[in-house]
């Protein structure tokens, strides 16, 4: 991806655990990483999801936060990573997801 094109990190998960008020529970952590190794973005223990399930909980659901990045002029070009630690509280299961990106000039 070219400088200043936008890139949105969506999480979505589905069937989480519910607590006995018919509550899901979902946390997330996020972190994006440069070429070099240095950590660009970190976020912890974000809430993805809390509350009732409407519908099946076996439906796809889009998590609450959303991450937006654009590599800027400056921003080392290479293999970028995006790593997302999704949590399902009342499960006690952790899922860590990752991709990658190319930032190009």
């Amino acid at each position: 991806m070219p400088y200043g094109t936008k890139v949105f990190i969506l999480t979505l998960f589905a069937n989480p655990k519910l607590n006995g008020q018919g509550n899901a529970n979902v946390r997330c952590d996020f972190r994006i990483v440069t070429p070099a190794g240095d950590v660009y973005l970190e976020q912890k223990d974000i809430n993805c999801f809390s509350g009732p399930i409407g519908g099946s909980p076996y439906n796809v659901r889009l998590s609450a936060p959303v991450i937006v990045f654009a590599g800027e002029p400056g921003d080392p070009t290479g293999i970028w990573s995006v790593e997302v630690k999704l949590r399902d509280v009342e499960r006690k299961v952790e899922l860590p997801l990752r991709t990658t990106l190319t930032l190009t000039k």
